[in-house]
């Protein structure tokens, strides 16, 4: 049987057809760490005051992320909000208390101080650079909780869809940091972390062209 040679136009397309295929392959990965990332900010949060207030001797009865209850069991409980929310029992004092509202923002910005220096310091590829490529971010969680106090808050922002709460502000205040120092800290620590993000995503793109 004699083979039907192909046409050039239709070699083209099929070129250009797996081309697509490989190129989605390529990003699906970094698409699909993406998501969990991002959803995993909401968990970060929720398990700083959690583990903060197991510390200071206090029991967790709820926790609660993205409309779920996902301690004591497994619960859909959209009522409570679609942020998180976490629940403890004493015994805690006013300042225990006020240091386990404070540790849900600040491990958020110890996260992004981490992945933002194994950016900076670490050859990562693939996969594990976009995840700190995210996790960089993950300071913005302390900026949004401020802009409230700051009256930024968007007009109609304020659902239980997206609800922000200054609690980190507030808890830092009582705990007798000033209202400027802890502004200033937020705004300060977030320059510093974009600053080392663009310059480690600079590098990494120039040594990729080298």
């Amino acid at each position: 049987m004699a083979s039907i040679p192909l046409e050039p136009r239709v070699l083209a397309n099929q070129r250009l057809h797996w081309n697509r295929l490989e190129t989605l392959w390529q990003i699906l990965p970094h698409a699909l760490v993406l998501l969990i990332f991002i959803v995993g900010a909401f968990f970060a949060h929720e398990l700083g005051h959690a583990l903060v207030a197991q510390f200071f001797g206090a029991r967790v009865v709820m926790f609660n992320v993205l409309g779920m209850q996902w301690y004591p069991k497994l619960e859909w409980m959209p009522q409570f909000g679609f942020g998180g929310y976490v629940y403890w029992f004493a015994p805690v004092n006013l300042t225990n208390h006020r240091l386990i509202m404070l540790s849900g923002s600040t491990t958020m910005l110890l996260v992004s101080i981490a992945a933002v220096s194994a950016l900076s310091l670490l050859p990562l590829r693939a996969w594990t650079r976009t995840a700190c490529i995210v996790m960089s971010l993950y300071f913005l969680d302390g900026l949004f909780k401020i802009l409230p106090v700051l009256g930024w808050m968007p007009l109609g922002w304020n659902s239980r869809f997206t609800r922000s709460f200054s609690e980190a502000y507030f808890a830092a205040v009582g705990l007798g940091i000033s209202r400027e120092i802890y502004i200033a800290a937020i705004f300060v620590s977030s320059a510093l972390i974009l600053i080392l993000l663009a310059r480690a995503l600079t590098r990494s793109r120039t040594t990729a062209r080298l």
